[in-house]
Formats: structure tokens, sequence, C-alpha cells
């Protein structure tokens, strides 16, 4: 209990995540610290006591339910105020304590105008100022249905839950209790309560997920029985280590383009992935690829090979009750009957997958991955998996010109080893300077023994494609009259430095064996580390200056 009695240290976008993580403790933290202020916004709309008082407990259960949606934490505060003067605006809409007609000073400021709050863009108050000098509020017919189909939809959701769920939902929603005063209420343990709560949340997200799924394969049979399948062929298979996921999901894909022509290292090395490093600042843990803005840097990079590429989503949680998910399910189908293969993220495992059909009728997608080709349920992307959303489609291949590939690919590689990308996260360093953190990481004992291991195993997956595709370039080079013969000497010695860091990550990975990790909690095979990551970041400097020297050539 030392952690829940530390949560008042905490800040606002901390709190926020631990809550979208399952922490009912956060979220209450959030609600006692911002309960005054979010009444006033309600009072602001409401003008009138107890219609704010009811307006703000609807408000945060609207909020708990929906906190999973909220993409930036650190703009809560202002999430809250929307969704709190929305439910205002809404039961004013309704009437209130006044019916139809309320005083001019309900509505009136100062000056005259609405108090209608730009901020506020989900609703508007459509009124007029009658000879009576009340506002007479114009009714919309279709909002008025919109509105009851929610309410009902909520009361159907509410009444799934047991007895015991339902109770200890409404008060601590609506009543604002505390877990402790809950449990008091119940007599049991403030422990029972948090996971009563937990579980109720859950259950009302699957079921708010099972409801939209249901409506939207509905629509998209057009109200019909049968619903619409599609699955493209496979003509290869899916191998490789697991370090390398997406380039393997993008070479796997590539099976459905005609006439491209990419090989494993051609793709790492082209989208400069074979060379990027990201460490977290805090932690040495196996999370690297969080560390990387996933639509920017992949889209970006598929590009660069000459792909259309779309994507939703971006790697964060989303909540089972989330749009998101909906939106996310017809992107997928719509590349897929476009005849477009989808990458996708966190389906049973930790890394990237293929999608290459889907089927309505039976609710699941057929995928490969680093699992055995399946079909997968649809409840996998989303809540009965990850929720970490992100699916990508290559899009069209159009083709490209070699020498403006290169030139791109070069001047993001040294970008990045230089730390100079926009795509970046605060809490990660990157390139040559994420070196320096890692090895103070590893000096201080702040590494899990597993999770470093990933750390070394794939960065040193990465190194070997990298030295691979230098290889290839060096033969590349020829092609270009002019400077082709300097080119090929300088992708060899950029070959040869990143042989010697390659050479420098085997005995790393002997040093750091996957999946245990070594004996890292020993000084001297932590100080050995050091020096090891102290030679490999000098040999890619070097590296590095070699193509910096090619793309002076190349421009």
């Amino acid at each position: 209990m030392q952690w829940i009695d530390r949560y008042h240290e905490l800040m606002d976008e901390e709190l926020v995540r631990l809550a979208q993580s399952g922490s009912d403790t956060a979220y209450n933290e959030l609600i006692q610290r911002h309960r005054g202020r979010m009444l006033r916004w309600s009072l602001e709309v409401t003008r009138e006591t107890y219609l704010a008082e009811d307006v703000l407990q609807e408000s945060m259960l609207r909020a708990y339910m929906m906190l999973g949606t909220l993409r930036m934490p650190e703009k809560f505060l202002g999430w809250m105020k929307r969704i709190v003067r929305n439910r205002a605006y809404r039961a004013v809409r309704r009437g209130g304590p006044y019916a139809k007609e309320l005083p001019f000073a309900a509505y009136a400021n100062g000056d005259g105008s609405s108090g209608y709050d730009e901020e506020t863009t989900e609703w508007r108050l459509h009124a007029r100022l009658s000879a009576s000098g009340t506002f007479q509020l114009d009714d919309n017919p279709l909002e008025r249905l919109m509105r009851r189909e929610n309410e009902q939809s909520l009361h159907r959701l509410l009444r799934q839950l047991n007895r015991k769920e339902r109770g200890m939902l409404e008060e601590f929603a609506f009543y604002q209790r505390t877990p402790q005063e809950i449990a008091s209420l119940y007599d049991t343990s403030s422990n029972n309560v948090y996971t009563t709560l937990s579980r109720s949340r859950r259950k009302l997200q699957m079921l708010t997920y099972q409801t939209k799924l249901t409506h939207y394969l509905k629509e998209r049979s057009g109200g019909g029985e049968t619903g619409r399948s599609k699955q493209l062929g496979i003509d290869s298979l899916y191998f490789g280590e697991i370090w390398d996921s997406f380039a393997l999901c993008v070479l796997h894909a590539t099976q459905y383009k005609e006439n491209v022509p990419y090989t494993l290292p051609q793709i790492m090395g082209r989208t400069g992935l074979a060379f990027r490093l990201q460490v977290k600042r805090t932690v040495i843990d196996d999370n690297a690829v969080k560390g990387i803005h996933w639509p920017a840097v992949y889209q970006k990079a598929l590009r660069r090979l000459g792909f259309q590429p779309a994507s939703i989503g971006d790697g964060q949680k989303v909540s089972s009750a989330s749009d998101k998910l909906m939106e996310a399910y017809s992107f997928v189908q719509q590349s897929l009957d476009g005849g477009h293969p989808v990458i996708v993220w966190g389906i049973r495992v930790g890394y990237f997958a293929l999608i290459h059909g889907y089927d309505d009728n039976l609710r699941c997608f057929h995928m490969t991955g680093l699992f055995e080709g399946t079909r997968i349920p649809y409840e996998e992307l989303g809540p009965a998996g990850s929720s970490e959303l992100f699916v990508l489609s290559l899009g069209r291949y159009a083709g490209t010109a070699q020498q403006d590939t290169l030139i791109a690919a070069l001047t993001d590689i040294i970008e990045h080893a230089e730390g100079m990308e926009s795509s970046r996260y605060p809490e990660y360093e990157y390139g040559l300077a994420a070196y320096s953190v890692w090895m103070s990481g590893l000096a201080a004992g702040k590494a899990d023994p597993c999770e470093h291991a990933h750390l070394v195993w794939s960065t040193a997956s990465s190194r070997y494609f990298a030295y691979q595709f230098l290889v290839e370039l060096k033969q590349e080079c020829t092609r270009y009259r002019a400077v082709g013969t300097r080119l090929a000497e300088l992708a060899g010695e950029a070959a040869a430095a990143y042989m010697e860091a390659l050479s420098d990550y085997q005995k790393l990975k002997r040093l750091f064996p996957f999946p245990h990790g070594g004996l890292i909690d020993r000084h001297e095979v932590r100080d050995e580390g050091v020096e090891l990551l102290r030679s490999i970041r000098e040999a890619e400097c070097r590296g590095i200056n070699k193509l910096k020297l090619m793309l002076q050539l190349l421009s």
C-alpha cells in the first residue's frame, strides 16, 4: 500500500497513464484533485447547484469509461473540461430545472453573449430570445433520438453487471465515495473493491466493444445476414528472427506486389532500420521499438521504397470502447479488398505480424507472423489483445529512382545517428548519443538481465543487416559513372567499420546471452560490456563519417 499513498505526489499526466492502464486509485486521485474545478465548469453553464452536481457525476462516469481514448495525457484537464461542459449543455437542452425556458441570466454574460465557450466544439446551443425575455431552446429531433439511444445503451450495459459490481461502480462514479468508504458499505476489503471496480470497467468496455462491432458488421453487410470475406493467397513462408519482425512483414507483403526487387538487407538498409538505436534515458529495457514514432518513421521509410503507405494508430493503448478500433477494422478490410495486406502490431506477441485476409461471418483475420499462420478473432485486435493499436498498409507500389532513394536513406541514417531526426520521444536518446545512455545505465546496474539481453541481440541483428546492406551497396555503386569508384570505396570502408561493430556485438551476445542475460549483476561483467559498447560507438562513428562523404558525392 506504500505506492497508493504516493499517488498524490504524481503529476496529472502520470496519473492519467496509470488510470489508462487500469489503476482506479489513480483515477480517483485525479477526480479528487480537480473536483472543485470541474464543478465550477458545470455551474458556469447550468447556473444551478443541484443540476451542476448531477452533470458532474454523469461526466465523471463518462470520463471513467472513455479515458482510454485520451491520446495525450497532458491534455487531461482540457479534455475533461469539454466533457463536463458538453454534458452540462446537454442537461440544459433537456430543460434542467426550468424545463424549456431559462431565465435570460442563465445564459447571457455581461456583454449579452450566449456564454458559449469556443473550446467546446461537440455541442452548440441553438436558442432564440423570446418576447418575454427568456431563451427558447430549439430541439433537434435527431440529437434527441441519438441521446435516447446512447442512454438506453448505457442502461443496457449497466444491467449486464451483477448487483455487487453495479452497486460499487455507482458508489464510486456517481457518489464519489473512496474505495475505503465503499469497502465499509459492503463489509469487504479495499483490495476487493479495487478488483471489482477494475473488473466492472473491463466488462463494460468489452460489452461496448461487442455492441459496436455487431453494429459495424451489420452496416457492412447492408443489414443482411451474410458477411463479407477476403483472403489473399500466400506464396512464401514467413520466417526470420524475432528482432526483425517489421522488415520481415514488409518483405512478406511484397509478394503481393509486382516487380518489387527488395531483399531483407535492402529493406533494412534503405529504410534506415538497420542503423537505428534508441535507448530509454531512465532504464535499459527491451522496449526500444516503442522509441520509434511508428506512423512518421515507417511511412517515410516505405515511401522511400516506392510504396504509398497509410496507417491508423501509433502503438499507444486505446480503450476497447474506442471508435478507433472500428476505424481500424474498416481500414484493414478496405486495404485487403484493394489487394494490400496489412502490418499489425501486438497480436499474441509483442512483435509485428501480417494480416492477409478477413471473414466477417467468422469474425476473424487470416494472419501470418512469428507464430503459425492462423485465424485470429477480431477481438485480438483490440480488447483481448494488447490494445496497443497500429495497423499499416504498404499501399500501391509506384517505384522510385535508385539514386534519390539512396540519397534519402543516407540523409535519414546520418540525421538519426546525430540525433537530428524530427520524430522523437523525450524519454529516449537516439543515435550515437544513445550509446552514452546505454553505457551509463549498464554501469549503474539499471538494466534488467533479460530486457538488456534483448536490446543487445536485437541491435546486433540490425547491425548485421547494416553490414550486408553496405556490402551490396558497394557493388551497386559501380553503376554511378562519374563518382562510382569513389562511392564504392567509401561503401567498402563503411562496411568494414560496421563489421568491427558487429564483431564487438557478437562478444556482447556471448557476454549477455538471451534470454537469461548472463551475469549482469557482476561489476566486472558490466565493465566489460561498457568497454565493448564504447568500441562499437567509435566504429559506428567512423562508419557514419564514410556515409557523410558518400552523401556529399551523391548530392
